[in-house]
C-alpha cells in the first residue's frame, strides 16, 4: 500500500487517479478506482470513493464499495455503512450487501463485527438493526456458526448473539 504524500511523484499519481475516476469511459474509470485502492485509507481516496457511491451506474457504485471494504480499512467500512443506512430503502443497496458478504468470506477480517462496533459507537439503533439483519442472513448462508464471533470477539455456538 502506498502512502500519499511520500513524495511529489506519489501526489502526482494520486491526482491523476482522482482525475481518472471522472472519466466517461467506465473501463478507464474502473481502472483508476482500482489503482486508488493502492493508497488505502488516505482521506482523499476514501472521500472520492464515497462520492462514487452515488454514481449513475450500479457497476461504479459496487466497485467503489468493494474497494472501500477491501482496501480502505475501517474508514472505508464506515463510509459504506453510512451509505447503506442512508439508502436503506434503495433496492440497489442489496448489491452492496452482497459485495460485503463476498469480502467477509474472502478475507480474514470480520467486517460484520467491525460494522457492529461502529453502530454501537454511533449509538445508532437504525444501523444496529440493519447490521443485525445482515449478520443473521450471513450466518444462515454460511451455515458455519462455529466460525462466527460475537461482536466482542467471543465465540458463540449460534453465530452472532445480537
Amino acid at each position: 500500500m502506498r502512502t500519499a504524500g511520500a513524495d511529489a511523484g506519489e501526489w502526482s499519481a494520486l491526482a491523476a487517479l482522482l482525475d481518472g475516476t471522472h472519466d466517461s469511459d467506465p473501463l478507464m474509470r474502473g481502472v483508476a478506482m482500482e489503482e486508488l485502492g493502492d493508497f488505502g485509507s488516505d482521506p482523499l481516496v476514501v472521500g472520492r470513493l464515497a462520492e462514487l457511491l452515488d454514481a449513475d451506474t450500479i457497476e461504479t457504485v459496487v466497485l467503489a464499495a468493494e474497494i472501500l471494504l477491501r482496501r480502505c480499512g475501517v474508514s472505508g467500512l464506515e463510509v459504506v455503512m453510512d451509505e447503506l443506512v442512508r439508502r436503506k430503502d434503495d433496492g440497489q443497496m442489496d448489491y452492496i450487501w452482497e459485495k460485503m458478504s463476498e469480502v467477509q468470506e474472502a478475507q480474514s477480517i470480520d467486517l460484520y463485527r467491525d460494522a457492529y462496533s461502529y453502530a454501537v459507537r454511533l449509538e445508532s439503533d437504525e444501523m444496529l438493526s440493519i447490521v443485525g439483519l445482515s449478520i443473521e442472513s450471513w450466518n444462515r448462508v454460511q451455515n458455519r456458526p462455529e466460525t462466527m464471533l460475537r461482536p466482542d470477539g467471543t465465540r458463540h455456538a449460534d453465530g452472532y448473539d445480537l
